[in-house]
């Protein structure tokens, strides 16, 4: 019995040990991850605040829209209108930031991300083209985000496939923007167009 006892107490200080042995690193692992939390939100405060403190609180000018003049604000329609259309070539209006929406498609996540450009005719005026563009860009991103939204995966594949929703979003902006008059935007250009 005497024996037995000593032999369990050895044992005990054994797993002591071992348990001494596998404290220590564990603690100092949490300690080091605790550690590298608080220096990636420091990180990340510091980031954050160089990126605050450098914007600018005013809208961006819309690079379309010309250095030289500044843009004569828009009254009427006929302010959109080019002088000299047959002399200027149509132009581009690229849309800001890409479009992310849900597709529909049940039991399944997923989303498409289109960047686009749009190809305005020469007969709106360059000058105040864009600016008209702009004041309507959020019309003409929510248009486009509940197009997609109503597209499946199987809508968005193929070249037919795209080349048909390019012709669709042109015919919605256009019926969008300018119901009373003809279409001035004559084609849509997909910059980026990701389905994930």
């Amino acid at each position: 019995m005497a024996e037995e006892e000593k032999q369990e107490k050895k044992e005990q200080k054994a797993e002591e040990k071992v348990a001494k042995k596998v404290n220590l690193p564990g603690g100092m692992f949490l300690w080091g991850i605790m550690g590298a939390m608080v220096l990636a939100g420091l990180l990340g405060g510091f980031a954050l605040a160089q990126l605050l403190a450098g914007s600018d609180p005013t809208p961006p000018q819309n690079q379309n829209a010309g250095d030289s003049k500044d843009p004569v604000p828009i009254k009427t329609f006929d302010d959109l209108l080019s002088e000299n259309p047959d002399q200027e070539m149509s132009w581009p209006y690229e849309i800001q930031e890409p479009i992310i929406a849900n597709l529909d498609e049940p039991g399944v996540t997923r989303y498409i991300r289109a960047s686009i450009t749009l190809q305005v005719s020469s007969e709106m005026n360059k000058e105040n083209g864009p600016v008209f563009l702009q004041e309507k860009e959020l019309v003409i991103r929510d248009t486009i985000h509940a197009f997609f939204s109503d597209l499946s995966l199987e809508d968005v594949r193929g070249r037919r496939n795209i080349e048909r929703i390019k012709k669709q979003i042109r015919e919605i902006i256009n019926e969008q923007l300018f119901s009373e008059s003809k279409p001035f935007i004559l084609e849509i250009y997909f910059r980026e167009f990701a389905v994930q």
